[in-house]
């Protein structure tokens, strides 16, 4: 069999719509991020944590239609459970949250701070999803305790990017301020 022959034209197609998918698939969660770093500045806490439980669970609503997985009405207590898992994150956003109850500097630390949270714990949530889901997964076959662990990892590990992509951020605005003062 010769190795150097391209691919079919249907398995083309095939991979291209599956990269379109995947693609698509994380606009979805790119569109979620956004939303949930936006309720993250509302200036009343608790409501923003409230908030940020549905853009959770509107993330795994659509990521499931987006990719044919049937919601039924038996998946509330799964989905509801799955967004608890994050519980601890976002009990952690709530207290971060109360210091927006601080005018001034407690209100920009506060929102700072649950902005981070939320767009780690969005997108940890929305790449489990998207990997569960393109594997053939449905939330037939989709275990809270599997969730929580999967979760933990991946929120830690989109917690380091967040934090290392703003350290890079601040020593290139330090670089290019050392730069033009020179």
């Amino acid at each position: 069999m010769n190795d150097d022959r391209p691919f079919s034209p249907p398995v083309r197609l095939a991979l291209a719509r599956s990269e379109q998918c995947h693609e698509q698939a994380r606009g979805i969660v790119k569109n979620h991020v956004i939303g949930a770093m936006s309720i993250a500045l509302l200036p009343v806490p608790i409501i923003d944590v409230i908030a940020l439980t549905n853009v959770q669970w509107n993330l795994i609503c659509k990521l499931a239609d987006h990719y044919g997985v049937p919601l039924k009405g038996l998946y509330r207590p799964l989905i509801t459970s799955v967004v608890g898992g994050s519980l601890p994150v976002l009990a952690a956003g709530a207290g971060a949250g109360l210091l927006k109850l601080i005018p001034g500097f407690g209100q920009l630390a506060g929102s700072s701070a649950l902005a981070g949270l939320a767009s780690a714990m969005t997108t940890a949530m929305g790449k489990i999803f998207i990997d569960h889901f393109e594997s053939g997964g449905t939330l037939d076959d989709y275990y809270p305790n599997a969730f929580r662990r999967q979760f933990r990892r991946q929120f830690r590990i989109e917690l380091a990017r967040s934090r290392k992509g703003l350290r890079q951020r601040e020593t290139g605005q330090q670089t290019r301020a050392g730069h033009s003062a020179g």
